[in-house]
């Protein structure tokens, strides 16, 4: 049976969720109303000042409406709208979104997920993963003003995207990724390109921040398991400066039983920081390690309980984890051993 990376990797956790209630469908087309409620409590000890901080979150919850409609044998028209609730008493907008697609593929337009996060790599945590996974210098994982093109096969998957800078008040971005499976094994490669201009600090303007990412991954999948490597290399310029960086993640997950999964992982990100004229000064290289490991506990199709553990050591430039949808910033760990626990509720 053929089995497609998100399939495998993280089932029901984006977009739209199996629970899904229609508000309409006819021979012409459907909507659906959708979400996630999401609640997390997180102990994260701080190196700088030694300090542990337990807080309950939200954890990015939201909803959204996706709808569908035919025009022809040969043509649809898409568009999904959805909002975040952090919490807090305010509704954020998180997508919005709308295009054209049949057979041939489909295209979307507007604020939403980069291709780089569609096909993503080797993170299976909740909260404590995603450093070894590198997002662009400018361009986060949504884009305000983006064009995205997407198309699936039997065994492979295509996606390009272009995010406009919009007279330079966003970072441009190219990205191009594709996805394929043989047997039990599954790949992804990917280039992704951004350049962010005029970058101003403290009234000094500092010239443009541009970068550059290639990816690998190669998954494996068992009877009761999935293990996935990915490799992921980006240089950042700005002026004289060069930042490269190497990253290599490994993640797996393992079914105890039908309802339950335990699931680990291991990301190391090297990092050499050097001026593009290398008599000026010498390289700086530093590292980081994160190792986290949890299980996750399905109640019924639409809920799930999980608790997870970090030790993270080093330097690290910033991350992003998927599952929580939230970056974080660059940060010096001295052997930290964090952990969080959550629950989410679908529909």
């Amino acid at each position: 049976m053929k089995k497609t990376l998100l399939a495998v990797v993280l089932p029901t956790l984006f977009v739209t969720g199996a629970n899904a209630a229609e508000i309409f469908k006819s021979e012409e087309g459907s909507a659906e109303f959708y979400g996630q409620i999401r609640t997390e409590i997180t102990s994260i000890n701080d190196s700088a000042t030694d300090t542990r901080t337990t807080e309950l979150n939200t954890s990015g919850s939201r909803g959204g409406i996706n709808a569908k409609y035919n025009v022809n044998d040969d043509l649809y028209v898409h568009g999904l709208v959805e909002f975040g609730l952090p919490g807090n008493g305010n509704v954020a907008g998180r997508l919005h979104y709308a295009g054209f697609g049949g057979d041939w593929g489909k295209v979307s337009l507007g604020r939403q997920y980069t291709t780089q996060d569609d096909f993503y790599g080797a993170d299976v945590s909740y909260y404590f993963g995603g450093s070894g996974i590198r997002y662009l210098a400018s361009a986060s994982f949504k884009h305000d003003n983006y064009i995205k093109y997407a198309y699936n096969g039997e065994n492979f998957a295509i996606g390009a995207g272009y995010g406009l800078d919009e007279n330079k008040t966003a970072p441009s971005t190219a990205q191009l990724f594709g996805s394929a499976n043989f047997g039990n094994f599954d790949f992804i490669l990917g280039v992704a390109t951004d350049k962010q201009e005029d970058i101003v600090v403290d009234s000094t303007d500092l010239g443009d921040l541009e970068s550059t990412a290639f990816t690998g991954s190669v998954g494996y999948t068992f009877e009761k398991a999935y293990v996935q490597g990915t490799y992921y290399n980006i240089e950042y310029k700005l002026q004289n400066l060069k930042i490269k960086e190497d990253a290599l993640s490994v993640a797996g997950t393992y079914s105890v039983l039908d309802n339950a999964k335990v699931y680990g992982g291991f990301e190391y990100v090297k990092h050499d920081a050097l001026t593009l004229a290398q008599a000026i000064a010498p390289n700086a290289t530093d590292n980081s390690k994160n190792l986290y490991a949890g299980i996750v506990y399905h109640l019924n199709s639409w809920s799930r309980i999980w608790v997870e553990g970090q030790y993270a050591d080093g330097t690290t430039l910033g991350g992003y984890s998927k599952s929580a949808d939230k970056e974080f910033d660059a940060t010096i760990v001295d052997g930290e051993f964090n952990g969080a626990v959550g629950f989410r509720v679908y529909w």
